[in-house]
């Protein structure tokens, strides 16, 4: 269809001349055609104005006049069709500013409020700072930020090496860092807190490695001996990792033990709380879940065998019964020496904690407490401690003095139990013993206390 025959059908159209088939092939043609329906909108408005010339005009048509009308139509029809009422955009245009203005308000508000309560919380720590339990989490925070560890107590002896081949001897607070080897000698044991959550027993005749202890996930290798870790994890916190030459040990909140025997090449995993992952060195592929109350053995082989049941429950009692003394919340703590002499003793029980040994250098509270000593035929020796602020305390316990383990005519016979099992019915015998600071004298005191 041309252009001039698409004229020529919309004149008539809108004369009114075009018959059915003309019109229904025009009105399909303008339903595709944008260029055609202007053209048809504009000859109607052209032959109206035409009209309204006429009736007003019969003489003529001034076209200077009809040129001027159809410019002033248009400009009006652009207007009403594209411009916005002026009231109506001064209005949405201010409610616009008013809510941009609201938004900056309302950001510098709770940009003040935030700094005021920085102010407020700084003085509140000032206020606070001989509060001794954020004295110790900062003293801690900075050790896991720039040391790693620190030695809270030593049993026997124990020494350490930052270089290869150069050990020194370990003292309370000894900084743990990476590339640290710790080692204890026979009947002795230290304990190392990293940061405020990861306590470590290194039990006697051990030596470990300190892979990394700067970050959240703490990492060690054992290389003989055993370890018992207590994790106290916190949600969203690293993990622990101990590595052997047979297996590798990853940690997420528990208690439980690691010892390897280098002869044997077999490393043995008993938990007493949370779960466990172990898998043998080998095998990246294979893992086991090991959960409280239970043990196993990985070999250099990759074999996985289970411990006996009596193992880990005998494990597990000393697990729980361990001296940790790693997470202090209250006062920081000194340094007791506690040594005991001239008499054959089981051990000695501060607070609920046991050792062995003879020599104990333990991280206590400052002020009064009490301990026992209980002898190997279960009799109980309690004893009094002072620990000074900022000095620590110095024991020195000589059974040898007392007799204990003698019929002696003060206390009487001690009567030995017919049956094992029967509840100990001996006499108590008690000594008060008053035990001040290194330094000062020391004074002894018997006291009978009857059945």
């Amino acid at each position: 269809m041309g252009k001039i025959h698409k004229e020529r059908l919309i004149y008539k159209f809108i004369d009114g001349m075009l018959d059915e088939r003309g019109t229904r092939k025009l009105l399909e043609h303008l339903e595709k055609c944008e260029d055609c329906r202007i053209f048809m909108e504009k000859t109607k408005f052209i032959r109206g104005t035409l009209l309204e010339m006429k009736e007003f005009q019969p003489g003529g048509i001034n076209w200077e006049e009809l040129t001027q009308s159809l410019n002033l139509k248009l400009r009006q029809q652009k207007q009403e069709k594209f411009l916005p009422d002026s009231w109506a955009f001064f209005w949405k245009l201010s409610l616009v500013t008013i809510f941009i203005l609201m938004v900056f308000g309302v950001n510098i508000a709770i940009e003040k409020y935030r700094e005021g309560k920085k102010v407020f919380s700084r003085a509140d720590e000032n206020q606070n700072s001989k509060d001794y339990r954020k004295i110790f989490r900062e003293k801690s925070e900075s050790h896991e930020e720039n040391a790693g560890g620190f030695l809270t107590f030593i049993a026997g002896e124990a020494r350490f090496s930052e270089d290869r081949g150069t050990f020194s001897r370990l003292d309370i607070n000894s900084s743990i860092k990476e590339g640290t080897v710790v080692e204890t000698m026979k009947s002795s044991c230290a304990g190392i807190q990293m940061g405020r959550r990861v306590g470590l027993r290194i039990e006697e005749s051990a030596l470990v490695k300190f892979r990394e202890t700067r970050n959240q996930n703490i990492s060690l290798d054992l290389q003989k001996g055993s370890i018992s870790v207590d994790y106290k994890h916190a949600p969203n916190e690293g993990r622990l990792y101990v590595y052997t030459e047979e297996a590798v040990i990853k940690i997420k909140g528990t208690l439980f033990s690691v010892s390897r025997h280098p002869l044997q090449k077999v490393t043995s995993v008993v938990v007493s709380r949370g779960t466990v992952e172990v898998k043998p060195a080998e095998d990246d592929k294979f893992a086991v879940d090991v959960k409280g109350g239970e043990g196993i053995k990985v070999y250099s082989s990759g074999k996985i065998e289970r411990i006996d049941e009596h193992v880990v429950v005998s494990e597990k009692e000393r697990l729980d019964t361990v001296l940790f003394n790693f997470f202090p919340d209250k006062v920081p703590q000194e340094t007791l020496t506690l040594d005991v002499k001239g008499g054959d003793f089981a051990f000695i029980d501060i607070g609920g904690k046991k050792e062995s040994s003879g020599d104990i250098i333990a991280r206590m509270e400052p002020g009064t407490g009490n301990a026992k000593i209980i002898l190997k035929d279960g009799a109980e020796v309690p004893v009094n401690y002072n620990v000074a602020p900022s000095k620590g305390g110095s024991m020195v316990f000589d059974l040898s003095k007392f007799s204990l383990l003698s019929a002696n005519e003060e206390f009487g016979k001690r009567r030995v139990p017919e049956n094992q099992n029967e509840q100990r019915k001996t006499r108590n015998e008690k000594a008060n013993w008053s035990l001040k600071v290194a330094g000062e004298e020391e004074t002894e005191e018997k006291e009978e206390l009857g059945f």
